[in-house]
């Protein structure tokens, strides 16, 4: 079963890219990322420990990890925190897997 904080933190990533994307500012960066959160969260839900997601699960962190380096996740407060709170729960999440 996929941790609560991990699950929520990435439903609270996928609300704040959804404002972002509102406001249309470097949309395409953003619908990128959402279109692997989404199949990450569904992931999560399910509670996948499958190979394939943990390969999506580790390419959406290298991704988010990309995006705040590029300083795209830097857009609001919300978002820039909860990637602090993102990262360090994916790595644990992903430490966690039978290699």
């Amino acid at each position: 079963m996929a941790p609560v904080d991990l699950t929520r933190s990435v439903e609270r990533m996928e609300r704040f890219l959804l404002e972002v994307l509102d406001d249309d500012w470097g949309a395409n960066a953003y619908e990128e990322v959402l279109r692997h959160l989404e199949v990450v969260l569904a992931d999560l839900r399910a509670s996948n420990r499958s190979d394939d997601a943990r390969r999506r699960i580790s390419a959406f962190g290298a991704q988010v990890q990309a995006a705040e380096a590029a300083g795209l996740m830097r857009v609001t407060d919300a978002l820039e925190a909860e990637v602090r709170v993102l990262l360090p729960l994916l790595s644990s999440y992903l430490s966690g897997f039978k290699t």
